[in-house]
């Protein structure tokens, strides 16, 4: 089994930059669940990005990933591959527009069926996902669905997708490349 924690925070600048506030949750992480193993302390010129865009920790174990909307801001940590989005619900939008440029025809089908209640929901677990594996929306969103005809799934290939309960105005999904049975989320550490 995989530890996660998923890292919940008020979107303020207050905070400090992305790059401060993941070292923050990363000596969270390592403090709280991995004092007694080897894992060294991330430090800020251990993250670096990848050509893609996707920041990662050099020459650790400890893989994170960041999203914000609205007034939150997400960071989730793993000792193991993770995406993570959270998408505040804004309603009046052409669901059915959106949904139809990048979903596939299962997830519209499904979204139409639920007279599109769950929009944000499938869309923060596309973007957990992509996210997850390193590429990018524009590129292959419609390429692969989260859900069936009639439920939303909770493994894609070999990633598996939980949902986490922030706050009734928001979806929030994260993606990790390993089998878990528990997160912890963390609010307002920094």
């Amino acid at each position: 089994m995989t530890s996660i924690a998923v890292f919940v925070q008020n979107n303020g600048r207050e905070y400090g930059s992305t790059k401060s506030r993941v070292i923050k949750c990363a000596e969270h992480f390592v403090l709280s669940d991995f004092l007694m193993f080897d894992i060294p302390m991330p430090t800020e010129d251990m993250y670096v990005t990848e050509p893609g865009g996707k920041p990662y920790f050099k020459d650790s174990p400890i893989h994170f990933n960041v999203s914000h909307s609205g007034k939150y801001w997400i960071c989730a940590m793993a000792l193991a591959p993770v995406g993570v989005d959270v998408q505040q619900h804004i309603h009046g939008k052409n669901y059915a527009k959106i949904a139809d440029r990048f979903f596939t025809t299962d997830e519209v089908d499904y979204l139409f069926a639920n007279d599109y209640q769950d929009f944000y929901k499938i869309w923060a677990a596309k973007e957990s996902y992509v996210k997850f594996t390193g590429t990018g929306i524009a590129e292959n969103f419609n390429k692969f669905s989260v859900t069936t005809k009639t439920q939303i799934r909770n493994k894609i290939n070999k990633a598996h997708i939980a949902f986490i309960d922030i706050d009734p105005e928001y979806s929030c999904a994260l993606c990790v490349g390993r089998e878990f049975s528990y997160v912890r989320v963390n609010e307002n550490i920094l």
